[in-house]
């Protein structure tokens, strides 16, 4: 099918489920290099992000999805599962300033939606109107994973497409 799975890696953790024992970032000319060097070669028309680390990385990669006109889902990986940051905090604003309105789609699990959103929530409904303040604010669809779920009988994932709530 001519379908080629290419990545770029931006950073290297030593994690298990419990625990980040380390994170080692690769310089952004590095990961630079690592993207044109795909996109130069393969007609790459969507693109998926992952854990991004910083600015830099956040600003280069936002620079060359525009330059390749790339569509775009952004998983903002900013805390692990264990609850480490992985994301510098000072990158945050890059990452909603530049990522998330060149994103046709945006991921973010409850603790990251909740970061983003400088808040907790409380209830089901809160991670639908985070989900619709997302789509209004970015001006992108989103998926809010519902896998660190408020309530632990049940997992549903909040789906924001074209204004429209899916739970």
């Amino acid at each position: 099918f001519k379908v080629y799975g290419c990545s770029v890696i931006t950073a290297v953790t030593s994690q298990n489920p419990d625990e980040v024992c380390r994170v080692d970032v690769l310089p952004v000319e590095a990961i630079r290099t690592q993207m044109e060097s795909v996109l130069d070669l393969f007609p790459v028309r969507y693109a998926k992000t992952g854990m991004l680390a910083g600015r830099e990385i956040i600003e280069c990669v936002a620079e060359l999805v525009q330059k390749y006109d790339l569509n775009l889902v952004v998983d903002p990986v900013m805390v692990s599962t264990s609850g480490t940051r992985l994301l510098e905090g000072s990158a945050i604003s890059a990452m909603t300033e530049k990522l998330f309105p060149a994103a046709q789609w945006i991921t973010p699990n409850i603790p990251e939606a909740e970061l983003i959103c400088n808040r907790k929530f409380q209830s089901p409904d809160d991670l639908a109107d985070a989900a619709k303040e997302f789509y209004n604010q970015y001006g992108c669809n989103v998926i809010l994973k519902s896998g660190h779920a408020i309530s632990s009988d049940r997992v549903t994932d909040i789906v924001c497409y074209h204004g429209r709530i899916f739970a």
